[in-house]
C-alpha cells in the first residue's frame, strides 16, 4: 500500500508506458482530486493532452455501443458514445479516460468496458493507443456500494492501493491554504485526519473525519468569518463526525477565548500564555490568521516565548493562511530575521 503522495509519479509512469491504472482506497481521501491535478499540470505544457471524465455508476452497457436500424439500407448500424475517445475516429488522441467510482457500477457495465480498456475493438469502438484508462474505487469492505467485479476486468489495469498519510495531507492543506484552525488542529491531532478505520471497526453508519470533510469545513469557516457569522456545531459535526467535531469545537473556542490579539500586541511579554498543548495550537492558529504586518515584531516576541516547534508551526500557518496581511507580514524585517536564528534553522531543516 502506498500513500497518496506517490500517486502523481505512478500516474506519470503509466501515461509514459501506456499502462491502465486503478486506484483503490477509503472514501474522501482525495483520489479523484489528485488525478485531476496531475492531468491539469500536464495540460499546462501539453494542451493537446485530454481528460475524459466519466462517472461509471451512471452508465449501462448500451451507453457504449448500440445497434440502430438504418431504414435506408435495412441493416443495423453501430452508434458509439461520444464521451469515449474512439481510435477509429481519432487515432492520435492522447490523454486519460477517468472512470470515477468504477467498481460501484453494475458488473454488466464494466463487462462491456473490458475489451475497450484492453485496447481491443468492440463493434467499431476502440481506445486510442495514446489514451490510458485510470479508474478509482473504494474496496468492498468500505461499505460504499462497491460491487464484486470480474477478475478479467481487474487484470486490465495496474491495481494500486492508496492510504491516507497525515503528513502528506497537511502539506496539501498548506499548499491549498486551507483554514489555519484546521491545519493547526490536525498538526496536533494527526490521527484525526481520517477516522475511517475506527468507523469500520465499530461497524457504524455515521460521518467520519476525512480529508474531503476537513477541506469542506475549512471553506465554511472562512466563509462564516468573512460574513461575520458563526458556524453552528451541527455544521462542524456534519463534516467531521461527532467525537472529532466536539473536540474541534472546543479547540475553536480556546482560540477565540483564551487570549485576544489585542492583549498580545499590547504586551507580548506578559500576555497570557496557555500551557495545554491543544490551547497553544489554538492560539497560534488565531495569530496566524490575524497578524498585521505592523505588529509582526510584537507577535514574534510573544510566539518566541514557546519553543522552536511552536514557532515553526506559526510561520507555516502564517504563510498558508488567507489573512489579508499575509504578504506584508512576510516582507517585514522581523519575519526575515526570525529565520536566521540557529534554533529556527535547525528546526526548519
Amino acid at each position: 500500500m502506498i500513500n497518496i503522495h506517490d500517486v502523481p509519479s505512478i500516474l506519470h509512469r503509466c501515461i509514459r508506458t501506456g499502462t491502465n491504472l486503478t486506484l483503490t482506497g477509503e472514501p474522501g481521501m482525495g483520489k479523484t482530486s489528485i488525478i485531476n491535478q496531475v492531468v491539469e499540470a500536464i495540460q499546462v505544457n501539453d494542451p493537446d493532452f485530454q481528460l475524459w471524465d466519466i462517472y461509471t455508476p451512471s452508465l449501462s452497457p448500451i451507453d457504449f455501443s448500440v445497434p440502430m436500424p438504418d431504414t435506408t439500407t435495412g441493416k443495423l448500424r453501430m452508434f458509439h458514445n461520444a464521451m469515449l475517445p474512439n481510435g477509429f475516429e481519432t487515432p492520435d488522441a492522447r490523454g486519460v479516460l477517468f472512470l470515477g467510482e468504477r467498481d460501484n457500477a453494475d458488473p454488466a457495465t464494466n463487462k462491456a468496458l473490458q475489451k475497450y480498456i484492453n485496447n481491443e475493438a468492440m463493434s467499431g469502438l476502440k481506445k486510442p493507443k495514446g489514451v490510458i484508462v485510470v479508474a478509482d474505487s473504494n474496496a468492498i469492505n468500505h461499505r460504499s456500494g462497491t460491487v464484486q467485479q470480474s477478475l478479467a476486468l481487474l487484470s486490465r489495469s495496474r491495481l494500486v492501493n492508496v492510504e491516507v498519510d497525515a503528513d502528506v495531507t497537511l502539506k496539501y492543506f498548506a499548499e491549498r491554504e486551507v483554514n489555519p484552525f484546521v491545519q493547526a488542529y490536525l498538526s496536533l491531532r494527526k490521527e484525526h485526519v481520517s477516522t475511517f478505520d475506527v468507523l469500520l471497526k465499530n461497524k457504524g453508519y455515521a460521518i467520519w473525519a476525512n480529508p474531503r470533510g476537513w477541506e469542506r469545513l475549512g471553506v465554511s469557516i472562512d466563509d462564516a468569518d468573512l460574513h461575520g457569522e458563526k458556524l453552528t456545531h451541527e455544521e462542524i459535526i456534519g463534516d467531521i463526525g461527532e467525537a472529532v467535531g466536539r473536540e474541534f469545537i472546543a479547540f475553536l473556542h480556546a482560540a477565540k477565548e483564551l487570549v485576544s490579539y489585542d492583549q498580545i500586541v499590547a504586551d507580548p511579554l506578559k500576555a497570557h500564555q496557555p500551557e495545554k498543548l491543544s490551547d497553544v495550537y489554538a492560539v497560534i492558529a488565531m495569530l496566524s490568521a490575524t497578524t498585521q504586518h505592523t505588529d509582526m515584531m510584537r507577535v514574534r516576541t510573544y510566539v518566541e516565548r514557546w519553543g522552536a516547534e511552536v514557532q515553526v508551526l506559526y510561520l507555516r500557518l502564517l504563510v498558508s493562511s488567507k489573512g489579508k496581511h499575509k504578504n506584508e507580514c512576510t516582507k517585514t524585517r522581523a519575519y526575515s530575521e526570525w529565520f536566521s536564528k540557529p534554533e529556527m534553522i535547525a528546526a526548519l531543516t
